[in-house]
């Protein structure tokens, strides 16, 4: 059912975020859902959640370990580590989001 609305709607799509859990490594379906975004040509952007339960000197392997799990190019598929509950990354995250809807009006 997501794979027909993804269809549907890929010719329109700005930009995806693909949220992964930034604790963990990256799933095999985050990883199917990556490479189906590449293969579609939808920009994105992949959001590491719940980073504020990383310590500081964590964040940067973190990222480095998310790029890497997902073959993720850091250009056309950059990796933001967010936090809900701190807002660490929220301003960069919105602002990739105002850019690619500002990018296509």
């Amino acid at each position: 059912m997501i794979e027909d609305f993804l269809h549907r709607v890929r010719q329109r799509a700005r930009l995806a975020v693909l949220l992964v859990d930034a604790r963990h490594a990256p799933t095999e379906l985050d990883g199917l859902m990556h490479d189906w975004l590449v293969g579609n040509g939808i920009p994105r952007v992949v959001a590491a959640t719940k980073a504020d339960k990383l310590s500081a000197s964590a964040r940067a392997r973190v990222v480095a370990a998310v790029r890497s799990a997902l073959g993720a190019d850091p250009e056309e598929s950059p990796t933001v580590l967010v936090s809900a509950t701190t807002g660490l990354g929220i301003r960069e995250l919105l602002g990739r989001i105002e850019s690619a809807i500002g990018a296509r009006t």
